[in-house]
Formats: C-alpha cells, sequence, structure tokens
C-alpha cells in the first residue's frame, strides 16, 4: 500500500485493477475494489491499520469485470455511472461460471468463494457528475466515457490527484474492445487541462499529465490507419493486419503476448466499427 497524499493511499501491485482509498473524518471512500477475495481482505486489514474509519463507499470508474466483481467483499454502497449498473446487473450465473473457470488455476482458493458469488451492483448512480462532501473532503466524479461508455474520473481536487480507471494506463496497451475512440482522445485532452499534479490509472504505474501522450498517440494513429483502410474498402479482417504493428507501440511480456495480441485486436475490431458507423450516417 501506498501513501500518496495525507490521507490517501493506492495499491497498484494486484492483477486487474488499481484501488485507491479516501480516509475522511466520516469514513473511507474507495475507488474501485479488488477482484480477489484474499486481496479484498489484505486491502481492509492495510486500511485498518491507518484508520478506524469504516470504508462508507465503493466507486466503480467502469463496469469491467475486475472492478465491479470486487464491490462484493465490502459491505458498503456502491456509486457508478448509470452505465455500469445497466452492464453489471447482466452479469449472472453464466458470469459466475467463467469468473470461477478463470481463477482456477492461479487462485483456487478464490475460485472456490465465488461458486456463490453475486454482483453487487450501484446503489447510487449519475449521469454527467457527482460530488461527494464528506468532513473536510471533496470527492468530485466525472462520466468522460471513451475507454468504456460509462467510464467516469474520480478526482480529489484539493490534493491535485486523479483516479481515471481504464481512461488513462501507463506503457500498457489500453482495453478497447469497449471504447468509443474519439470519445477517448477528448477525455485525455480534457484530462490535460485538469489542475492534477498525480494521476492514478486503471492499471499500470502512477503516472501524471504527461504520460497521457503517448496513449493519445496510440489511439491517434490506430484510428487514422484503420481509417485509412476502411476507406480503401478493406475488410475488418484485413484491418487485423495493423495488429502486428502495434504491438511494438508498448511493451509486452513474454508470457502475455497472446494475451495482449488478443486485446489489440478486439481494438483495431472496434475502431473499424467506429469507422463503419461513422460513415453511415454521411
Amino acid at each position: 500500500m501506498q501513501r500518496i497524499a495525507p490521507d490517501v493511499y493506492v495499491e497498484t501491485v494486484w492483477p486487474g485493477v488499481n484501488v485507491g482509498a479516501v480516509i475522511t473524518s466520516e469514513g473511507i471512500i474507495l475507488v474501485d475494489a479488488p477482484l480477489v477475495p484474499d486481496e479484498a481482505r489484505r486491502w481492509q486489514k492495510d486500511l485498518s491499520a491507518v484508520s478506524d474509519q469504516p470504508i462508507i463507499y465503493v466507486i466503480n470508474t467502469d463496469f469491467h469485470p475486475d472492478r465491479v466483481v470486487g464491490n462484493r467483499w465490502f459491505n458498503a454502497p456502491v456509486i457508478a455511472h448509470e452505465g455500469v449498473w445497466e452492464k453489471a446487473r447482466t452479469y449472472g450465473n453464466g458470469f459466475r461460471q467463467q469468473l470461477v473457470d478463470s481463477l482456477a488455476d492461479k487462485y483456487p482458493q478464490a475460485a472456490g468463494e465465488m461458486v456463490t458469488w453475486k454482483v453487487a451492483l450501484p446503489q447510487l448512480t449519475f449521469t454527467a457528475r457527482l460530488t461527494l462532501y464528506k468532513g473536510e473532503r471533496v470527492v468530485e466524479l466525472f462520466h468522460v466515457g471513451g475507454a468504456t461508455p460509462a467510464s467516469s474520473l474520480v478526482y480529489l481536487p484539493e490534493a491535485r490527484i486523479l483516479f481515471t480507471g481504464d481512461t488513462v494506463v501507463c506503457g500498457l496497451h489500453p482495453l478497447g474492445a469497449q471504447a468509443n475512440s474519439k470519445q477517448w482522445l477528448e477525455a485525455l485532452n480534457a484530462i490535460r487541462k485538469m489542475r492534477v499534479e498525480r494521476i492514478v490509472p486503471g492499471r499500470g504505474p502512477l503516472c501524471d499529465k504527461q504520460d497521457t501522450y503517448p496513449l493519445s498517440e496510440y489511439i491517434r494513429q490506430l484510428r487514422a490507419r484503420v481509417r485509412r483502410l476502411y476507406l480503401a474498402g478493406r475488410s475488418k479482417a484485413e484491418a487485423g493486419t495493423l495488429v502486428s504493428e502495434f504491438m511494438e507501440y508498448f511493451p509486452v511480456p513474454d508470457d502475455q503476448w497472446d494475451t495482449i495480441r488478443d486485446r489489440v485486436k478486439s481494438t483495431v475490431d472496434r475502431i473499424y466499427e467506429e469507422m463503419k458507423a461513422s460513415q453511415a450516417v454521411k
């Protein structure tokens, strides 16, 4: 656990997502949640060592399973964009079984606990923005879309800290299977105009506004290349030839090559569909 400002903590070592905690005089506000039950218990233990306040909210920055599955491990109301509620309510028995199967090899104990898992849906949703006033803390939530239709930012204006979820990842290939790449570029540009000194990205190391430029360039280049192929009459499968080229844009660990290749392919496919839709309305 890392302290990045007075009463603001983050954890970036667990698989899936980065998580944060904002301690106020009225309780602790979590930003996203660890997926694996043991890690959720560890997170609670670490936080109890620095505060005796209860956890009063869990904020989800989007609807990706590795962000919302862990809601269940905390006895606190969940806050998220309304799109998170819409998507998360579809996570039923089939989703749970897929989750159990995916954890079985590496996290057998977690897989066993997940057999009876049920999604903890947001109890408070917003459409554009929401501000929480808790004790001396102001916590601002903004919907930006882009990385997913429900992607949101969590901003601490006094500390100038921004939790971005998957809107920002640093030195990693982003998840783009559900993205609106044009909106995503707009969100990154908006972040660069904010009074922010520290960014807690959705995955990977902590960063700052300067680190958003490589991600913007990656998305911009992908858009341009896919658009060119689409306008030339190339198929989605033919656009997939871009995957090998863009695999080299960020480092890829050897044991994650296939996973990242699928991630880039899904991003290319998504942008191709964007280009197709944009041309259809002209």
